[in-house]
């Protein structure tokens, strides 16, 4: 079926694992008048999404596997979205949390967005961009 499809594919390309199931402690800690069947439907809200993160981890393992050491001048937008809002966001020398919190979630939200990319892409990452990372930073 396409659900043992899809738990294989997990399987294979999840480097952390099956998502953790809600335990009967969790169950528990809800009220009185909530039925048993509310983690199997959270369960089954959360799997189209599960399924997409899984496959958009799996993309870019493989676009940082494929273009090696020539992502950063092959993927110029990819590569700016995972460390052009690291370089744009944050000043490590001058570090301003008053104006940070100025600006508001949009720059977090964009900042977050870009390590979530970032952390998925670098541990496929050729090894020869990490200085490369590290300058930008």
């Amino acid at each position: 079926t396409l659900y043992r499809h899809q738990k294989a594919a997990f399987a294979i390309t999840s480097r952390r694992g099956p998502t953790p199931k809600a335990t009967k402690a969790q169950i528990g800690d809800l009220p009185a008048s909530t039925s048993g069947n509310v983690t199997t439907e959270l369960d089954e809200a959360q799997k189209p999404y599960i399924v997409q993160r899984r496959g958009a981890e799996f993309t870019l393992s493989t676009i940082a596997k494929h273009f090696g050491d020539k992502m950063a001048v092959g993927l110029p937008h990819l590569w700016d979205t995972m460390v052009g809002s690291l370089k744009n966001s944050i000043d490590i020398n001058n570090f301003d949390r008053k104006l940070l919190l100025e600006k508001g979630d949009g720059p977090a939200q964009e900042l977050v967005n870009s390590l979530q990319v970032f952390e998925i892409t670098a541990a496929s990452m050729d090894i020869r961009l990490h200085s490369l990372v590290l300058n930008f930073v």
